[in-house]
């Protein structure tokens, strides 16, 4: 227990530290399993501070809602809550590691997974060409539970099956030379509103 302790102490100095002299800290939001084609990998999602405004937390896991845009009268915005995730092999980024990005919207009000937009699934190598990733094309995207905590953030358990394929352009389609299987687990712990419009 005293090891425990003496160790909590240590590291919170080393924290304290960074962030008097305007180094990023970077925590744990959410672990990502997953299998792509015959490797097994663990992802995370996190927030960071600013350097030079340490009370400013960016997070790589994050969900919107659109704010209002009239036409006749009539609010043209979708209410949808858009979550985006953007994962990667460690805590705090590295240069050339992989990321998996995923974007998809929640209702509202029920906070079930909305079909229309569907989820998208991309996932970005290490060390590649930008414009070379995969995107899941066959499979799908699941939520087992969304729960809302405080201050508008939420807990997301979520998972994802089926084949990435090779793409080389903007507009994804299926590639049936190009073939990763996919089966991930996302556990996210904190999903923050990035935006001004709160949950109704």
């Amino acid at each position: 227990m005293k090891n425990l302790r003496f160790g909590l102490i240590v590291a919170s100095c080393f924290v304290g530290a960074a962030m008097a002299q305007g180094v990023p800290v970077y925590q744990e939001t959410g672990v990502i399993t997953m299998t792509l084609g015959t490797e097994e990998a663990t992802h995370y999602t996190a927030w960071n501070t600013v350097p030079g405004d340490a009370t400013r937390q960016v997070h790589t896991a994050s969900w919107l809602i659109l704010k209002p845009m009239l036409l006749g009268g009539v609010n043209i915005s979708p209410d949808d809550v858009f979550v985006t995730l953007t994962t990667r092999d460690t805590v705090s980024p590295e240069s050339g590691q992989p990321e998996m990005r995923v974007e998809f919207s929640l209702d509202p009000v029920t906070l079930d997974l909305k079909t229309d937009p569907a989820a998208t699934l991309t996932y970005h190598p290490a060390d590649m060409d930008t414009d070379v990733y995969y995107a899941l094309t066959k499979g799908s995207f699941q939520i087992e539970s969304v729960t809302r905590l405080e201050d508008d953030t939420l807990a997301i358990i979520a998972t994802a099956e089926g084949e990435m394929s090779g793409q080389q352009s903007y507009d994804i389609g299926h590639n049936p030379k190009d073939i990763l299987p996919l089966s991930a687990r996302f556990e996210l712990q904190q999903v923050v509103n990035r935006g001004s419009i709160p949950l109704p």
